[in-house]
């Protein structure tokens, strides 16, 4: 296995070193080959992040999880990254033997709850910002996209880099 660890904003000690390795350690189980572990942890203000990056089997899994301790954010990163990996395991063996037996499925399967991986994350502030103001924070950031609150109209608004220098504006409304 290949681990590697990078630390924004923090020191990484030997004991977050260690914690963050054995917890991802628990992943080479589920694969056939070697797995690479890429881990990021950062802290802003109280914010403590963790961010794993699994490559195994010709898959990439990325979990990022945020709490207010550093600890707790790599184990909810990884518990993330392991119902992730076991759910693809189940949808494998069971594609295997559907197969392999010639038994078809209809697709009528209801989809409930427990069919996603749903995260409650922490409010946001929406800013209210001009469209320049927005565009120019989009890309002094190099990000993908941003949410804002349009100042001339109070609209709420995403702005999205695309390739060749474009940036698409779309108005967000409800249903």
């Amino acid at each position: 296995m290949k681990f590697n660890i990078t630390g924004r904003h923090v020191d990484v000690t030997n004991a977050l070193r260690d914690y963050a390795e054995e917890r991802v350690q628990k992943f080479q189980k589920y694969s056939s080959g070697p797995i690479r572990a890429d881990v990021i942890l950062s802290v802003e203000k109280n914010r403590h992040q963790a961010e794993l990056l699994i490559r195994f089997d010709g898959r990439r899994i990325l979990a990022k999880e945020e709490t207010h301790e550093m600890y707790q954010s790599i184990d909810k990163a990884a518990a993330s990254i392991e119902r992730r990996i076991r759910k693809l395991k189940e949808k494998r063996s069971s594609h295997g033997r559907e197969h392999r037996t010639g038994e078809k499925t209809d697709g009528s399967t209801p989809v409930g709850k427990d069919d996603w991986d749903i995260q409650l994350r922490p409010a946001r502030r929406v800013s209210a910002l001009a469209m320049e103001a927005a565009v120019g924070k989009l890309v002094s950031e190099n990000g993908s996209q941003i949410l804002f609150v349009d100042e001339s109209d109070g609209k709420l608004k995403i702005l999205e880099r695309r390739a060749g220098n474009r940036i698409d504006v779309r108005e967000v409304v409800a249903d």
